[in-house]
């Protein structure tokens, strides 16, 4: 399984660049990504994208795309979903949505640009707020996906897909009467609009984290249930899903 991290996002960039957490924002993600099935890898794209970039990749990753994209390579990872692939688009609160705003808009997904935050602790999302989606589901290796942590997020509106996980009305806007409450955490597409590939929409990047880590943000990826979230993630895009036990 191939795998490929756009280095302009949020969480890349903190990754690849960014002297106090250089080389481990994201490290407990790739371990354990690179561990999926013998021979998967795990790298990031800093060239523009185009057909040749994307030939051969399984699952094209967002952690919340910071630097504008030309129309043209938008086209091109579009194009590579039709055909396809699998896009995890990971947004994150306002101002940092807007390139993931603009790639979602590209499959009737829509984000509001939000600023929500659950003051004084992260937010879990359970019970109600967990979607009948398969994605949370028993699987073959493992139960069902019960708590998804996550801090200060954007929100997700959709008339098109599935829900998987709905944001808790509780919490509060930095931005206020900015938008209606609630909106969803976590959204998936298959067939319409993606054609034959898939797009997953999550409505924050940071619980990708590293839980050693705190720059952009406290990781969280040792939270509730997010490691096994991400790594599902990507199978179920990647079409390699093991439902059911």
């Amino acid at each position: 399984m191939r795998i490929l991290f756009d280095a302009y996002s949020l969480q890349s960039q903190a990754h690849l660049t960014h002297e106090r957490v250089k080389g481990r924002r994201l490290a407990s993600l790739l371990e354990m990504l690179r561990e999926l099935e013998p021979g998967t890898t795990a790298e990031f794209l800093p060239a523009p994208y185009n057909c040749d970039a994307l030939a051969g990749v399984d699952v094209l990753v967002w952690t919340t795309r910071t630097r504008p994209l030309r129309e043209a390579e938008m086209d091109a990872v579009v194009e590579f979903v039709k055909a396809g692939g699998g896009l995890w688009n990971l947004s994150n609160h306002d101002p940092h949505h807007v390139e993931g705003a603009r790639l979602a808009a590209r499959f009737g997904v829509h984000l509001d640009g939000a600023y929500l935050i659950t003051h004084g602790a992260w937010t879990r999302i359970e019970g109600a707020h967990l979607a009948d989606h398969p994605l949370l589901g028993e699987w073959e290796d493992g139960p069902a996906i019960r708590t998804l942590a996550t801090n200060t997020t954007d929100a997700i509106r959709a008339e098109v897909g599935e829900p998987v996980a709905f944001l808790p009305e509780s919490m509060e806007s930095r931005i206020p009467l900015q938008t209606p409450p609630g909106g969803m955490y976590a959204h998936a597409l298959e067939g319409g609009p993606a054609g034959a590939g898939r797009v997953l929409t999550v409505a924050d990047s940071g619980f990708l984290g590293s839980a050693d880590t705190r720059y952009p943000g406290q990781g969280l990826l040792d939270q509730g249930d997010n490691l096994e979230f991400a790594r599902r993630s990507v199978l179920w895009l990647a079409r390699r899903e093991r439902f059911g036990r």
